[in-house]
């Protein structure tokens, strides 16, 4: 009972965190901390829709990955063989190895060019992953499971977050352009702003998180008599 409890817990958490990593990404580009706006509810109901076709591309990602895993075991006997094999195994070892310190290399970079919080571009995938690197290579604990089961579940696990932050910010940058669908707002409670061309971008804690068309300030409204048009605009695929 206490263990399904725990676990239950860790997914809550790990729910939230992905909710978060979206909120964050979407909010990024405007500038704006919204976990000083949502609470706990708000952050998985905000997110789980969005983050739906990133968790689609991750999981057929992490299925081939995982078809694609070999054990040591199998990797040993490739190069018992010798001959052509067992050059093509060390190839792919060296081939791997570059692949990720280049990524590595790429996303370091990023956290060391960027300003301010856009270092979160380069810090998701990097700690993404580092971790993804330990669980599968350092760490002893999930060695019950077969290499493809294990490398498919701990690419899901290390990269979701990753992947919501990118969705969150991609869907973040084409409102600010926008781009695309975006629902247009009229409230009869003015902004301070006197801005009255506002578009929506979020509804959090009984709150309408708007921007103005002109200046792409930020607008919060208190839920009342508020009328929402959805349009579409230039951009949207």
């Amino acid at each position: 009972m206490i263990r399904d409890m725990n676990i239950t817990a860790v997914l809550y958490l790990y729910a939230l965190f992905v909710g978060a990593s979206y909120l964050i990404g979407y909010w990024l580009p405007f500038g704006l901390n919204i976990l000083a706006f949502a609470d706990l509810t708000d952050i998985i109901k905000a997110s789980i829709i969005p983050t739906i076709p990133a968790v689609g591309l991750l999981l057929i990602y992490s299925a081939l990955d995982g078809i694609n895993s070999i054990s040591k075991k199998q990797h040993d006997d490739y190069i018992a063989e010798g001959g052509f094999s067992k050059y093509y195994m060390r190839f792919m070892v060296v081939y791997g190895h570059a692949i990720t310190l280049l990524l590595a290399g790429n996303f370091a970079y990023t956290i060391v060019v960027e300003p301010e919080m856009q270092k979160l571009k380069g810090a998701f995938p990097l700690v993404s992953l580092i971790v993804f690197c330990y669980l599968i290579y350092g760490n002893r604990h999930m060695l019950f499971l077969d290499v493809k089961s294990r490398v498919f579940i701990v690419s899901l696990i290390c990269f979701l977050p990753t992947a919501a932050f990118s969705a969150g910010n991609r869907d973040g940058e084409s409102t600010l352009r926008l781009e695309g669908t975006i629902w247009e707002v009229k409230s009869a409670e003015p902004c301070a702003s006197g801005a009255t061309d506002l578009v929506l971008l979020a509804s959090l804690n009984s709150k309408y998180l708007t921007m103005s068309k002109q200046d792409k300030s930020i607008c919060v409204i208190q839920e009342g008599n508020v009328q929402l048009t959805r349009k579409h605009l230039p951009g949207e695929s």
